[in-house]
């Protein structure tokens, strides 16, 4: 009964608020994210994982900065930093490194952050030729188009304090 009560007002406190604040490494050391590939997601992949806010042939993204640690940003859709080669954060906006042009204001239901590197980023990593190697920190990842495509079913975005759930989705079956 105490363990059902708990989890209960966890899903009730859940809000974007509390995960956003694991991209705080965003904001760290200055360092600009720089462009390391770009590749679309093939159906193979979308197969393997559960990521219900893509589809197959997506085009996604992958920036990492080593400064003071390996981190990796992740942005599946065109948007005003597909062209980047180096990106930043400031004000709530990835924007390209230097640049005058607006970025992408960043909303919590549309950026992911996780400590360490799991299956599905070492998927995208070797779909796009990198070298998987290199330990990896932190991760976000941003998704420029909102929710969930509808064909999938499910209309809502996930919950920030379900991030233990929107995980499981991530993982291959």
């Amino acid at each position: 009964m105490t363990c059902n009560l708990l989890l209960t007002m966890l899903l009730l406190l859940a809000s974007p608020a509390t995960s956003f604040n694991d991209c705080e490494f965003l904001l760290e050391g200055g360092d600009p994210f720089t462009l390391v590939c770009k590749a679309q997601v093939s159906a193979e992949l979308k197969q393997s994982f559960r990521d219900r806010w893509i589809k197959a042939n997506t085009p996604y993204w992958i920036w990492m900065r080593h400064r003071p640690v390996s981190q990796m940003l992740i942005s599946f859709h065109h948007s005003a930093i597909s062209p980047c080669e180096n990106v930043t954060l400031s004000l709530n906006c990835l924007h390209c490194y230097q640049s005058d042009t607006p970025g992408e204001h960043i909303e919590a239901d549309r950026i992911h952050c996780h400590d360490g590197r799991f299956a599905y980023i070492v998927a995208l990593q070797k779909t796009c030729g990198m070298n998987i190697e290199c330990d990896i920190e932190h991760i976000a990842l941003y998704y420029a188009k909102r929710g969930p495509p509808e064909s999938s079913g499910a209309a809502q975005t996930v919950p920030w304090g379900m991030g233990w759930l929107w995980d499981s989705w991530m993982w291959p079956e």
